[in-house]
């Protein structure tokens, strides 16, 4: 009985600081650029079969060098993504060359290479489930991640 009141008490003691530590009257603030880094973190699209920028996603890119411009802090890891078609191999390496691209225009538009890195997940991690080109079309693309700012 004496250890069993023993474990309680340190039981209890755990869970009174576990709960203190979330009932904390810490308020966080808003990140004030928030909206603007929202934009570097949306993603764009690719055609089947294609590392080749659209007007719009060199609009998006334009968009995201000029907040990256202004704010030399930010550095972001741009992911390559493919769809289900496709070997492997094939896909690791279309997502790269989607990636490649976006940095390359990135690059081109003064940001310095040294502030993005890249990285292909292939046909890893698709954000819609299904066989069909409305899937495939969400599948194929190049998202941004903010690694600091």
């Amino acid at each position: 009985m004496k250890y069993f009141n023993v474990i309680t008490v340190i039981v209890f003691g755990f869970l009174v600081c576990f709960c203190n530590a979330y009932a904390s009257d810490e308020v966080l603030e808003p990140i004030t650029n928030a909206a603007q880094l929202k934009v570097a973190m949306d993603a764009i699209h690719f055609d089947h079969d294609s590392e080749v920028l659209s007007q719009k996603a060199q609009e998006f890119l334009d968009k995201s060098t000029e907040i990256m411009k202004n704010d030399t802090d930010i550095k972001i890891l741009i992911e390559g993504y493919c769809d289900e078609n496709g070997s492997e191999e094939y896909n690791l390496e279309l997502g790269y060359k989607r990636a490649k691209e976006a940095m390359s225009y990135m690059i081109k538009n003064g940001i310095p290479s040294a502030r993005l890195s890249i990285v292909s997940h292939g046909k890893k991690k698709p954000v819609a489930t299904g066989h069909d080109e409305t899937a495939w079309s969400k599948n194929r693309r190049v998202e941004f991640v903010i690694l600091s700012e």
